[in-house]
Parts: structure tokens; C-alpha cells; sequence
């Protein structure tokens, strides 16, 4: 089997490409921006399946620049979506926010769902949650890494949180599934401010940026896929609380 992943490099598919290449399951090809390859004119292997991470996948950057964000979540899903036509199962990472748009990323990423669905008929899409877990930034992570953690708003904004870890083995799993849509969530929502408390460190609190969802809970429709890591413990068990 030959499986490409676009976003090689980053959160999600650094660890997908490790799981991978550990499992034995193919051979693999990598593209990515940060290794120079451009999605949009990077030469695109023949393959069997196609994991495509690659994304601009932030609401603020997306309201700060947002012809950047349509250029990678749209442009290259389409491209993606005309080349392997007929020729391999793309399964395509997407976000609960392309539920109910609030900012320009979300936008994007239900404009490249809904490009999938048109033209390329063999596609699993796979909308995830807030993942967490060895993380550069995003809630939890900075929360666990941080000396004082920043809340946005009161901290009653609600999210469902779920293990990177988790994620790698939904996808993996993916490759079998049928080619519709499917939420990778843990149906729980759990609010910012639970997170911030568990680390057991004062709190400090700023305004609420615009283009944040305040309630974001994604259920599980998945075949043979449930999270197992839970977000509360997890970061007790970082921080000692």
C-alpha cells in the first residue's frame, strides 16, 4: 500500500508518520511546506491513500490573513480532490468549527468538506475536536506549560477535548472506514475553566477574541473508534494536582 501525507511535519501528521512507519502498513510520501514542498505545485505521487492534514488551522490567523487560509484549506483540498480522483481514498482531517462557521477558518474548512463531497467520491472526513497533548499551543497544553494560565472571556466557554494520541488511532482505523462523513468527538464537554483549574494555578483572565466558538462538543459516529485518555486526569497527572 502507498498512503501520502500532506502536513508531514506538523502536530498531527509528524505522529501519524511515526505510527506508520512503526506499524509497518505501507510505504509512505511526505509533503509539506515546512520542507519546501508547496501543496499547490508539489509533484503528487501515485498512491492508495491520502492523508490530508495539511491546513492553516487557526481562528485567529484565519480573520488576520484570510486569503492565506482559503490558499491552503481550499485551494489544496481541490487539487487533491481533481488529481486523485478515481485513483485513491483521500481521508481529510477537518474541525468541528466548519460546523457552524464563526471565522474564516472554519469557513474554509467546510468549503473544502463540501468540494470533497462534490468531486472526489471517495473520501472519509474526519472532523476533530480540540486535540491536546505535546503541544505548542492551544488550551491545554499552554495551560500545563504556562506559570500563570491565560483564559480568554470567564472560562465558561466548552470544549471537547481529545488526546492527539487517540486521534492517531481513530485515523489509522479511517483507512477501512466507508467513505462518508464522520465526528471523531467524545460527545463531553468540558469548560475552560475546569481545564485552567486542574493545573491548580492562579488564573488570569482577558477578553474574549472574536471568531472563538464559546461551545464547541463533537459526538462519536465512528464505526470502531472511542477516545480513551481523559482530559481532566491527564493534566493532573502533568501537574502533580
Amino acid at each position: 500500500m502507498k498512503i501520502l501525507i500532506t502536513g508531514s511535519e506538523g502536530y498531527i501528521g509528524s505522529r501519524l508518520k511515526k505510527k506508520i512507519q512503526d506499524l509497518g502498513i505501507g510505504e509512505l510520501f511526505l509533503i509539506d511546506l515546512k520542507k519546501g514542498n508547496d501543496l499547490m505545485t508539489a509533484k503528487l505521487p501515485d498512491v492508495d491513500i491520502v492523508f490530508h492534514l495539511s491546513a492553516q488551522s487557526g481562528a485567529i490567523p484565519s480573520i488576520e490573513n484570510p486569503i492565506w487560509d482559503a490558499r491552503t484549506n481550499i485551494l489544496t483540498t481541490i487539487r487533491l480532490a481533481e488529481h486523485y480522483k478515481g485513483k485513491a481514498k483521500i481521508i481529510y482531517t477537518t474541525s468541528g468549527g466548519a460546523k457552524d462557521p464563526e471565522s474564516p477558518y472554519g469557513l474554509s474548512k467546510k468549503v473544502g468538506e463540501e468540494y470533497l463531497k462534490m468531486i472526489h467520491n471517495n473520501t472519509v472526513i474526519c472532523r476533530l475536536s480540540s486535540i491536546y497533548g505535546g503541544k505548542d499551543r492551544g488550551v491545554v497544553d499552554n495551560f500545563i506549560r504556562d506559570e500563570v494560565p491565560t483564559v480568554f472571556g470567564d472560562g465558561s466557554a466548552v470544549r471537547d477535548f481529545v488526546h492527539v494520541d487517540d486521534i492517531i488511532e481513530g485515523l489509522i482505523k479511517a483507512m477501512d472506514w466507508e467513505a462518508v462523513e464522520y465526528e471523531m468527538g467524545s460527545g463531553i464537554g468540558t469548560s475552560v475553566k475546569e481545564i485552567a483549574d486542574a493545573t491548580g494555578k492562579q488564573i488570569q483572565y482577558l477578553p474574549v477574541r472574536k471568531g472563538e466558538k464559546q461551545e464547541a462538543i463533537l459526538q462519536n459516529t465512528t464505526p470502531n473508534w472511542k477516545p480513551e485518555i481523559e482530559v481532566l486526569f491527564y493534566i493532573k497527572s502533568l501537574t502533580n494536582k
